[in-house]
């Protein structure tokens, strides 16, 4: 039997990211890893969840007959229930409860899109200021469903049933389940009155499941002087709404958006080829959004309907005692057909105009930004004829981006006439930008997606590729670009989550439609992570009630979500896994692997072990090592108070695996538990002792 120390030990923390390249990899660094990541650079932990808040329904919303298909039970008193259509909630008092149930939570033409249950109250409406909680069966509890209860075309409802119809917005969880509720078996959500009676005269009737037939597009939040205007477009309508988020009773609550037919699709079938751009003017209450080759805008600081953007007449700034004298200064009498559009050192530029894809137009300062001078523009043609592909500001200088290059706009002074000139310089060949969407800017650099990984540009010819590794220069998530759909590179979207030093960037991979992968980078400690299950077509960035950063994310149905909450994907299990490198991969050597020690926490529950052996494709062993210990949970009762203790245990497994090299794979599939792992201790055997 062999002693302790005849074995040989390999430790590894596993905080060093995704390296799918195995020849410049070093210890700590993942072969392979799903859903997780290392804040602190040295523990893994499980990635954050996200929470399904509800859907944005637009007025053109579809809807379709529910007859027989949804059932209304009352249970009032608790204990007590009462099935009918039309289902009287007269009087039902504080803790008491009403249910709506489907037959099945995702049927045609609901399918893929938003399970929007919609009841219609008959009678005379509710009165009173009634408030109530809605939940849902997971399988095992009731469980809180985040929701909207509006009427409508008027918004948000201020009282439960307030409105004939009424309807209830959420998104569908991952873990609905049905359970039965007076001999039905369906998916139910119930609600619950929490903080007054309803009226003595009302009852609710089925109606109709409202859903969107509009893909997402494009999520914006424009900060104004006097308010926020957020704004999404769904297919070929831009909707805004001046409040998109408030909490009541601790509850996230979402309000309608009022729609404003720009494009109107006169099928299913509308697709744009990139997301839009937005660009605020916060001196003039503007917002100007660039989508399908127009340019709109959304003026004043109250909601107003969007219009297509004009260019300015007014004799304040153009005619003869004007600073554009119309005699002297060729305009352009329509605003640009620009692709991108943003305003950057007192101007609006457009972008990739219609008749022109490589051509880049600047208007008159502020408050003269709606005026397009001919004279004001410059075409990006050097060795090739390729289109812009996004634009952005960095410092004092705005980047323009083509698809194999990256060019600044240099000041060249005034001509005669007082316009203001500037000159494109190509500053990097064979590198550009490959989505506008993924351009964000961090630590003075603009971060941004090229067809070969992702790049950081600071302004000069030393552009580099932040995927690569330090030492080696080699590509960390090589694979991942081959991976990427076809087609759908334009669609990639990013965001800066600055509270938690991440650029992450949505990606479609594996002949997805639609995004359905993140990567995260962690600049803080230089880490690449992969995380799936995240259909992210846009990201939000904004402040919460109490000025702390809120990550939200829209998918392509319209749902919008909370990312960085929970330890589930809006019920659903987070299945995270990392893979170690190959472990003894140098010596050529034949070994037996004999035991794996993991420095977990408790609260991981239990954690599944596999070793794989010279590259085998299947696990030669799994285990299942349990981290719960209720000793350790809670203590210190005796003492008058409840201490929640995090212990950081090893837990060990024993193995008999023969090999030249070995890896070590640590997975959790465990719903609503956290993945923590500090440390892997592998102990192996040289090859002959006992």
């Amino acid at each position: 039997m062999a002693r302790g120390d005849q074995f040989q030990h390999i430790r590894v923390q596993l905080g060093g990211g995704l390296n799918q390249d195995v020849d410049s990899a070093v210890a700590n660094q993942c072969a392979e890893a799903l859903n997780v990541w290392a804040p602190d650079g040295r523990r893994l932990e499980q990635r954050p969840g996200y929470v399904g808040l509800w859907t944005l329904l637009t007025s053109s919303g579809g809807a379709v007959a529910t007859t027989g298909a949804i059932t209304l039970v009352r249970e009032a008193p608790l204990g007590t229930f009462t099935t009918a259509d039309p289902l009287d909630v007269s009087a039902l008092a504080i803790g008491q409860r009403w249910f709506f149930g489907f037959a099945s939570p995702v049927t045609t033409p609901m399918a893929g899109l938003a399970a929007l249950g919609g009841v219609s109250v008959t009678s005379s409406v509710n009165a009173n200021a009634t408030r109530a909680r809605m939940e849902y069966w997971s399988g095992a509890t009731w469980t809180a469903l985040p929701f909207v209860e509006w009427v409508n075309a008027v918004g948000e409802a201020p009282r439960h049933l307030r409105g004939s119809p009424d309807y209830f917005g959420f998104v569908p969880p991952q873990d609905w389940s049905t359970t039965t509720v007076d001999g039905t078996t369906a998916y139910f959500v119930r609600f619950t009155i929490w903080n007054a009676d309803v009226d003595a005269a009302c009852a609710v009737s089925t109606g109709i499941v409202r859903y969107n037939p509009y893909q997402m597009y494009g999520l914006f939040a424009a900060q104004l002087p006097s308010q926020k205007k957020y704004i999404v477009l769904m297919g070929g309508i831009l909707s805004y709404t001046t409040v998109l988020f408030w909490t009541c009773s601790s509850s996230p609550r979402w309000q309608e958006n009022a729609a404003n037919t720009i494009y109107q699709p006169t099928d299913e079938t509308f697709h744009l080829d990139e997301p839009p751009a937005f660009t605020v003017v916060t001196a003039t209450n503007e917002v100007f959004a660039a989508y399908h080759n127009r340019v709109y805008l959304f003026a004043g600081a109250a909601p107003a309907p969007a219009t297509e953007a004009t260019v300015e007449t007014r004799d304040f700034a153009v005619g003869p005692v004007a600073p554009f004298d119309t005699t002297l200064i060729a305009q352009d009498s329509g605003f640009p057909t620009a692709k991108y559009i943003t305003f950057f050192k007192n101007r609006l530029w457009a972008a990739r105009t219609l008749d022109a894809p490589w051509q880049i137009q600047w208007s008159g300062p502020l408050p003269y930004h709606k005026v397009w001078p001919s004279q004001q523009r410059e075409f990006l043609v050097e060795d090739d004829n390729s289109p812009i592909t996004g634009m952005a500001g960095l410092a004092e200088q705005l980047v323009v981006f083509k698809q194999d290059s990256t060019w600044i706009m240099v000041d060249s002074g005034q001509d005669a006439l007082s316009l203001q000139l500037y000159s494109p310089v190509r500053v990097v060949a064979g590198v550009g930008c490959v989505s506008n969407s993924s351009i964000r800017q961090i630590r003075g650099r603009l971060i941004f997606l090229a067809e070969d990984g992702v790049y950081a540009f600071d302004g000069t010819p030393g552009i580099k590729r932040v995927t690569d590794d330090p030492e080696s220069g080699v590509d960390r998530l090589r694979d991942v670009w081959h991976r990427v759909t076809p087609g759908r590179r334009a669609f990639a979207a990013a965001a800066h989550w600055r509270t938690r030093s991440c650029y992450l960037l949505a990606l479609s991979l594996d002949g997805s439609d639609a995004n359905n992968h993140v990567i995260c980078w962690d600049y803080k400690n230089n880490s690449w992570w992969l995380w799936d299950n995240i259909e992210a077509q846009h990201w939000l960035v904004d402040e919460g009630t109490a000025n702390n950063e809120v990550l939200y994310f829209g998918d392509s149905a319209g749902h919008l979500f909370e990312f960085g909450v929970g330890r589930t994907d809006h019920g659903g299990t987070i299945t995270a896994y990392a893979k170690t490198q190959r472990m003894g991969y140098l010596d050529n050597a034949t070994k037996v692997l004999r035991e794996v020690a993991v420095t977990g926490e408790n609260r991981a529950s239990s954690l599944n072990i596999g070793v794989f052996i010279d590259d085998s494709s299947v696990a030669n062993n799994m285990q299942t090592l349990d981290f719960t210990d209720p000793a350790e949970v809670a203590w210190g009762l005796a003492w008058g108070f409840t201490w929640n203790d995090i212990r950081r245990r090893p837990r060990k497994a024993h193995f008999r695996n023969e090999g030249q090299w070995a890896q070590v794979e640590v997975r959790n599939t465990t719903k609503n538990t956290a993945l923590a792992v500090s440390q892997l201790d592998v102990s192996f055997l040289p090859l002959g002792r006992r």
